[in-house]
This record gives C-alpha cells, structure tokens and sequence, in this order.
C-alpha cells in the first residue's frame, strides 16, 4: 500500500465482503488493513512473481459483488 486512497479501497472492499490481497515488501503497510492477506514479496524479481502468482491461485476468493 502506498497511499492511503489504496488502503482505503481495499478496506471498502474487506467491508463488502470481497476477498483482498496485499503484495509487497513493507508489512508494516499491509498492517493498516486488518483482514486484508499479505504476501511478501519483491517484484522486482521473476521468481518472486512466479512465486505470488501461485500463492494467489491458492488463495479462495470471495466478493461481495
């Protein structure tokens, strides 16, 4: 998360019972969102994306749509 606007988003989306995932290095950020699961990680390499992209297929989705 980098701003605020984002984490404001996704806790709107948390709230309508949407599933939400928080990809990145800081958890310290990923932290504001309570609810939210968080996978460290650092894009700037191919194998950490192979990584997350498994690691999401995993993940059982939800949405309050």
């Amino acid at each position: 998360m980098s701003t605020g606007k984002e984490a404001c988003h996704a806790r709107t989306c948390l709230g309508r019972g949407d599933t939400v995932v928080i990809v990145g290095r800081d958890t310290e950020k990923a932290e504001t969102v309570p609810g939210a699961r968080f996978i460290r990680a650092d894009l700037s390499l191919v194998s950490e994306n192979r990584r997350v992209i498994e690691q999401i297929g995993r993940v059982r989705v939800r949405t309050g749509l």
